[in-house]
């Protein structure tokens, strides 16, 4: 990143940050600590990228060399079409696993 995008950067958040209304997410704006991380998975109703949906979400934060099991998310998607038969091969959802999401 040059200089002048990385001032641009800060001046964006800054602007951002000022306009915030619910000030409860400041806490958004805060420097990301370098050894933090966050990793997400998800699976979805088939192998194709570009026409398949997303059936679950999950996410784990990763700080140093530790994976942070208590704070994580898992999602799952309301789905009321098909899953295809490889996908639910590989992810081991079902149709019956994923009614009730969100």
């Amino acid at each position: 990143m040059n200089r002048f995008s990385s001032l641009k950067h800060m001046l964006v958040r800054q602007w951002q940050q000022y306009r915030l209304k619910e000030f409860e997410f400041d806490f958004l704006f805060d420097p990301v600590p370098e050894d933090e991380y966050v990793c997400f998975d998800c699976e979805t109703t088939g192998l194709n990228p570009k026409k398949d949906k997303i059936l679950t979400l999950s996410a784990v934060k990763i700080k140093g060399n530790n994976v942070l099991a208590g704070e994580s998310l898992d999602l799952v998607v309301q789905h009321s079409g098909q899953i295809h038969e490889d996908s639910i091969k590989i992810h081991q959802l079902r149709h019956l696993d994923v009614q009730g999401g969100v």
